[in-house]
């Protein structure tokens, strides 16, 4: 059986704000359930995934657990109670992933703003997802993180590895109007792309690329 071993929660105004905060950001996103029989609140359920997620939680029995070991928070995300398993998973593959995309966005910019750190240098990185596919193969994002404010500001789906460097050039044209605060993007040498380069460029971004130095013998 999963042991889920909760981290205490802040009982502070700071985080009471961010709560409400994360709840704001996903009313933005369409309820695509009937009226009727609806106990939960979208918004708060789609909070407890991203808290439970934040705990580490790896499954939705555990995101409930989580949410039964710390009650205080149940109310914050206006819920009247922890939602059951099926009601996770109902909510989960119902709602449209880009909506829940962009709420977060918007709770990045809203989190960055109010704690007064800058969005400043973001480093672009890549992971494959283990236990999650999508088609044929596992799950492949390229992730964007801000490194003073420790924030993941956006996350991409992409093909696979070789897909990201595209994948990195279309988001960078986004973002002065997503993230204004922007000013130096890091990467490793994957990424040391002439057209990545120049597209950061054209944004008027600086950019800084970590190449491995490899040793020939002649």
């Amino acid at each position: 059986m999963e042991t889920v071993h909760p981290a205490p929660l802040a009982e502070t105004a700071t985080a009471a704000t961010e709560f409400a905060e994360l709840v704001a950001g996903f009313a933005r996103v369409p309820d695509f359930r009937k009226p009727q029989g609806k106990l939960h609140p979208l918004p708060g359920v789609l909070a407890l995934v991203v808290l439970g997620l934040m705990g580490e939680c790896r499954s939705l029995s555990a995101i409930r657990r989580f949410g039964r070991s710390h009650p205080e928070i149940v109310p914050a995300l206006g819920l009247r109670s922890v939602p059951s398993v099926p009601t996770l998973s109902r909510v989960l593959a119902g709602v449209a992933p880009a909506a829940v995309r962009e709420a977060l966005r918007s709770f990045a910019r809203a989190l960055t703003a109010a704690r007064g750190t800058s969005v400043g240098v973001v480093a672009m990185d890549g992971t494959t997802l283990r236990g999650v596919h999508e088609g044929a193969g596992p799950t492949h994002l390229l992730h964007l993180c801000a490194q003073e404010s420790a924030l993941v500001l956006d996350q991409v789906t992409v093909g696979s590895v070789k897909d990201e460097v595209r994948a990195a050039e279309r988001w960078i044209t986004t973002l002065v109007e997503t993230f204004p605060g922007l000013r130096v993007l890091t990467a490793d040498a994957l990424y040391a792309d002439r057209d990545l380069c120049a597209a950061i460029v054209a944004q008027e971004y600086a950019y800084l690329i970590r190449l491995k130095q490899t040793s020939m013998r002649c």
